[in-house]
């Protein structure tokens, strides 16, 4: 059982992590992201986390479009991430989750090991925890 006083953002955070290809097409993102029933995907280019985006903004793009030209032509179908330790305390992603949607969770190595978005702090709010 996690004491959520001291709790960590590896406490709480979501895996996998499910990515999309810089180089892959719009549909094939959005298949992908249907498969893995996510509605964020984290945009990888040449194996580096390089943004976000959600299926609804991709659908508003062409479907034979590679998602980095797409994201080129319209910037607001992408964001950027932030990345984050698994050690930060949760008490203090509070802030930042206000402001951004999602941030990639890495270890002390710096690999990409989840991710953390609003609706996790909801589950620790839920159990009637304070953060």
């Amino acid at each position: 059982m996690v004491d959520y006083k001291y709790a960590r953002v590896k406490d709480v955070m979501s895996t996998p992590v499910h990515y999309i290809d810089a180089m892959d097409t719009v549909q094939e993102a959005l298949n992908k992201m249907k498969s893995a029933g996510v509605k964020k995907g984290i945009i990888l280019d040449q194996g580096k986390v390089i943004g976000h985006t959600d299926s609804w903004k991709l659908r508003l793009t062409d479907m034979g479009k590679k998602v980095k030209d797409a994201i080129h032509e319209k910037e607001n179908i992408y964001y950027e991430v932030k990345m984050v330790s698994q050690e930060k305390p949760l008490n203090e992603i509070v802030d930042e989750l206000r402001n951004e949607s999602i941030k990639v969770v890495t270890d002390e190595k710096g690999n990409n090991i989840g991710v953390i978005t609003p609706l996790d702090l909801l589950k620790v709010r839920t159990m009637g925890l304070r953060l």
